[in-house]
């Protein structure tokens, strides 16, 4: 009987899957208008109004130096072609206290005229172009309340560094709460001083008063428990971090190129040519503009330390004088930073800004910022007796040197270095970093010191006699 043979039979029909597969339906590119020629002759024509490139840098410049520096909200003023004050809307309590309003009530003030950007110049952009428009944006890595035409994006951006006062509608609180009811009150027309300098002009229309009533959305209390409200502590130094940061990073990239430089040319170095950014005193850098005397900034009164060996020190390295290497890494070494303001401080300076046990004591704070803290020993804060390197600057030994340059931006960072009131980061690096070194006399001065010491043909005025001493 024939042996069985089980075959395999392959048949050819394949099962279709056409029918478990979605409907095909085919993507079409949506086209996009095309504009006309007369479309964008006037488009052409519209932006050929628009400021010059020279005036949008100079205008992004002011205004950059508002927002960092002085803090204060900016809006166009077409009259001087020039930023002015912006007057924030206000709100006044029941007992007669002025708090600024919130961003987030500003759409229930009726005819509130936001700031204007630059672009307000031009005659064929309606003001609704060019009225900005305030969001919760993201700047240097923190949430921020900004200023912007969005309508045309804009790059002039108007920030708000205020403390604000949150609140809410009537209509989402209870008419009982009216104790702490909350109006906005007419605002007056103020005076500023426009971005030149010379011309003033009157700000923006004032903002009427509001009919709506708010209040306070979430109760504050005093941490004292007097019961009176207190407003959050805004820390400039240390909200602007990042921007101090990448300051300090600059400094220290010219620095490196600079020594770069020198390497290669086996010269003295010497950055009073044009790579520190505070070479040219005529064009101070941003860090050191509000010691600068074109800014007029106001009478420091903070004195107390002007007679110490530091103090001293400086002003002889800030003159003809000079310093020798030994002198300045003494002085300079003598900086501390203080974790609550985040600013640089002298030793003696230091000492006395957490005299109040160990609370911060920067008077630019409404209140003090506690933490733990040991004032480090340093040599330049022993008087009795002083370093043998310092003892010339000691008031046993010499008289006070007068300063030629206690004016300039260089001396009154300084000053304000050796005070409780410190400076950043950024302006200490920058003048720490300012000086030159004379390889005839071998001592270290500011720019100014240095400048001060040659003689007309730019040769030292000591010509290699004693080296390391004055003259």
């Amino acid at each position: 009987m024939p042996k069985s043979v089980n075959k395999t039979v392959r048949s050819r029909y394949r099962p279709s899957y056409a029918s478990y597969r979605p409907h095909y339906q085919p993507y079409t590119v949506p086209a996009h208008r095309v504009r006309s020629d007369s479309e964008e002759a006037e488009e052409r024509a519209m932006r050929a109004e628009d400021l010059k490139p020279a005036e949008i840098r100079a205008a992004l410049a002011e205004l950059d130096l508002r927002n960092t520096v002085y803090k204060t909200c900016s809006s166009w003023d077409r009259s001087i072609r020039g930023w002015v004050d912006w007057d924030i809307p206000q709100r006044v309590l029941k007992n007669g206290t002025l708090q600024p309003a919130a961003p987030t009530s500003y759409h229930h003030i009726p005819d509130l005229e936001c700031p204007l950007c630059p672009c307000s110049q031009n005659p064929f952009r309606t003001q609704e172009q060019c009225t900005m428009q305030f969001y919760r944006g993201n700047l240097n890595g923190k949430e921020r309340w900004i200023f912007s035409a969005r309508q045309h994006q804009c790059r002039f951006k108007v920030r708000k560094s205020q403390a604000f006062a949150y609140v809410q509608p009537k209509d989402k609180i209870n008419d009982s709460d009216s104790d702490s009811d909350l109006y906005s009150p007419p605002s007056t027309s103020k005076t500023f001083a426009s971005g030149s300098g010379s011309s003033s002009a009157t700000s923006p229309p004032s903002t009427p008063a509001s009919s709506s009533r708010v209040t306070r959305s979430v109760g504050e209390k005093n941490i004292l428990g007097d019961g009176s409200p207190t407003r959050p502590i805004v820390l400039d130094n240390f909200d602007d971090a990042a921007e101090i940061l990448a300051h300090v990073d600059a400094v220290n990239a010219a620095l490196d190129k600079a020594r770069d430089e020198v390497s290669k040319s086996n010269d003295a170095f010497t950055v009073d040519s044009s790579t520190h950014c505070a070479a040219n005193r005529d064009a101070p850098p941003r860090c050191l503009q509000r010691y600068h005397p074109d800014f007029q900034p106001k009478v420091f009164e903070h004195m107390e330390l002007d007679d110490s060996i530091i103090a001293q020190g400086f002003r002889s390295f800030n003159s003809a004088h000079g310093v020798t290497s030994e002198q300045f890494f003494l002085l300079e070494t003598s900086t501390n930073l203080c974790v609550g303001c985040r600013n640089h401080f002298s030793i003696d300076g230091f000492r006395a800004h957490l005299a109040n046990g160990g609370m911060c004591m920067n008077p630019k704070y409404t209140s003090g910022t506690p933490f733990i803290a040991k004032v480090p020993y340093h040599p330049a804060a022993a008087s009795q007796p002083p370093p043998v390197e310092l003892s010339e600057f000691h008031e046993w030994f010499n008289p006070r040197r007068a300063d030629e340059f206690c004016k300039s931006m260089i001396g009154r960072a300084l000053i304000e270095w050796n005070s409780i009131v410190g400076i950043p980061l950024d302006a200490w690096m920058t003048v720490r970093s300012a000086q030159t070194f004379c390889l005839t006399c071998d001592r270290t001065r500011s720019f100014d010191g240095h400048a001060a010491h040659l003689d007309g043909n730019g040769n030292c005025k000591l010509g290699g006699k004693g080296k390391g001493r004055a003259a």
